[in-house]
């Protein structure tokens, strides 16, 4: 990893923090290069609008969550549902920061902006991972809402009492062959 690379990713998880701990409300550029200890001419260079920052901080999550599917995806049977299974058990790993990707979609969505264009072809990218996984397309719906909604159901309620009987249900939903 180069030093810009390392500059990009600290200025990234700086922004996530005042994300999930701030909210939007506090979100600047001056408060995140003072998270991430550096200049606001240093974040500058790697992000030159809050909007770059917030598409490249959503852009980062998302390869780190396609990255971790993709171990997943590696180490499970090759049956139908492997695709599925893969993001299940990512979606429940507790790496994820749920509030700041919750803001940030929030943003999305209400601005209507390009984070909108990268949700979608996030989205876009996963259906078509699960099209093509040999699970009936509603079952596989219903498992993915599910599993998206862990991360909202972390960021709300933080109650983690069923959540390995979630995880095992969602995981034989995505390898059983339809009724």
């Amino acid at each position: 990893m180069t030093k810009a690379d390392e500059t990009r990713r600290t200025l990234i998880d700086a922004a996530v923090r005042i994300l999930s701990r701030d909210g939007w409300a506090k979100f600047s550029l001056d408060a995140v290069a003072a998270e991430a200890g550096v200049s606001k001419g240093g974040l500058l260079h790697h992000f030159h609008t809050k909007q770059a920052l917030l598409e490249g901080t959503l852009g980062y999550l998302f390869d780190e969550f396609r990255a971790r599917v993709e171990a997943h995806y590696a180490a499970e049977t090759p049956t139908p549902g492997r695709w599925l299974r893969a993001y299940v058990r990512a979606s429940f790993e507790d790496y994820l920061p749920a509030t700041g990707i919750m803001e940030i979609a929030r943003l999305a969505f209400e601005s209507g902006s390009a984070l909108q264009t990268l949700i979608e072809a996030d989205h876009l990218h996963w259906q078509a991972h699960f099209a093509a996984d040999g699970i009936a397309p509603a079952r596989a719906a219903v498992v993915r809402l599910a599993a998206d909604s862990i991360l909202i159901e972390r960021w709300i309620v933080q109650d983690r009492t069923t959540h390995d009987a979630i995880l095992t249900e969602l995981l034989r939903l995505a390898s059983e062959s339809p009724q």
